[in-house]
């Protein structure tokens, strides 16, 4: 009996260092849980079985409650979009596209109610960490403080055409100014391979330019600060779909982007 209680306290110490730890909040309400099962444990074993019944009762119920306050909180969540060739589109007045299918995808397995609201590139981060959860529209890096990114959802390379002045929209190069307007992209620019595929669908071309590859990186939704639990979910959710749904991942690749 003494060498299972010595396990027990054990497991208590290494369970609260764990959630001192862990970053994932689903994982901590798992691990509370285990920590709350070994303490009764241990009261039970020590002849004090109220208050071992008292710690199991306030400990499920603080376990749920808590976990109805985070699934509440996302339980409807803002989408912002920015138009953006490939991975957000729209035709015939419906969503379509790339990101699109992975966070439709996303809130539909999760259950989530959703609003899709279409914002301007020059206003879309800004409107992010005033009230809203998610911004998709070909994002590889932000620099921003108030806001966190996902993990890579697609991977890209950052090209650069010319000598560099300007940068396309979600690049957010501390060092370039940020432009818009595709359409007037000619010269001295560095843009991402799905916006510059699509220079080329307009027929632009850009032979006084020497094009060479800056770097390489990849697309990524980007979460309000204040969503940290909602960008774990996401996490999980494109992990697991790039692993075990291999086959239906690169065929949205295909179907979306060619």
């Amino acid at each position: 009996m003494m060498i299972f209680n010595y396990f027990l306290m054990t497991v208590i110490v290494v369970v609260a260092l764990y959630i001192s730890l862990i970053k994932n909040h689903i994982n901590a309400l798992l691990a509370y849980g285990i920590f709350g099962a070994a303490l009764s444990a241990i009261f039970f074993i020590l002849n004090a079985p109220d208050v071992a019944i008292v710690e199991i009762t306030v400990g499920a119920a603080f376990i749920f409650f808590i976990y109805l306050i985070a699934m509440k909180k996302v339980g409807k969540i803002k989408v912002y979009y920015v138009l953006t060739p490939y991975l957000v589109e729209k035709k015939q007045n419906t969503l379509t596209g790339f990101e699109f299918y992975i966070i439709d995808k996303f809130v539909e397995l999760k259950g989530l109610e959703v609003e899709y609201i279409q914002v301007e590139e020059n206003e879309a981060i800004e409107k992010l960490e005033k009230d809203g959860d998610v911004l998709i529209g070909g994002h590889t890096n932000t620099g921003e403080k108030n806001i966190i990114t996902s993990k890579e959802i697609l991977p890209t390379k950052i090209l650069s055409v010319g000598n560099p002045k300007i940068s396309s929209y979600g690049l957010f190069e501390d060092d370039k100014d940020m432009k818009n307007d595709l359409e007037n992209f000619n010269d001295d620019f560095l843009i991402d391979l799905i916006r510059y595929k699509y220079l080329l669908y307009l027929g632009k071309t850009f032979e006084n330019n020497e094009i060479g590859e800056y770097k390489t990186s990849g697309y990524k939704f980007v979460f309000n600060s204040k969503n940290e639990f909602l960008k774990e979910e996401f996490d999980e959710f494109i992990d697991d779909l790039k692993k075990n749904s291999q086959e239906e991942y690169q065929e949205m690749i295909r179907r979306y982007i060619g």
